[in-house]
């Protein structure tokens, strides 16, 4: 492969690590959001071309220092079709911005982002022999 290929290789490879990277630290920060319950009030379901359902959810719930929020959010997860209105949930929230909220998924576990991990591992990787081979 001659040395423009591999430099753009690299480039986009570079890309996709970079944007793994700002999601696996988007998602650290809003797992250090305080969480509190909340009540979905209703919920919206649409199709974002031939892809998963995209689920937009209202919710009220009181921030830990009282402050009432009703407010919209979206999630990119299935669990809400089986959920209806007045379900009581668990909210985490933005302290900086209340109404920046996602709504819990019952039963997820604190480790349910490794593959956001795996991706930017084997995206560094990727970039890392892309970068040897050009040497």
């Amino acid at each position: 492969m001659d040395q423009a290929r591999m430099l753009f290789l690299a480039f986009v490879v570079g890309i996709f690590v970079v944007l793994g990277a700002g999601q696996v630290l988007r998602r650290q920060r809003q797992r250090s959001w305080p969480t509190v319950p909340g009540t979905l009030r209703e919920k919206r379901t649409s199709r974002r071309g031939s892809g998963n359902p995209w689920f937009q959810l209202r919710a009220d719930f009181r921030t830990r220092d009282g402050a009432p929020v009703d407010a919209w959010a979206s999630n990119l997860v299935g669990w809400e079709a089986r959920t209806e209105p007045g379900t009581e949930v668990t909210v985490a929230y933005d302290p900086r911005n209340p109404r920046r909220f996602y709504v819990e998924v019952p039963g997820s576990k604190d480790d349910d982002h490794v593959g956001l991990w795996v991706l930017l591992v084997v995206g560094v990787l990727a970039f890392v022999a892309v970068v040897f081979f050009l040497a």
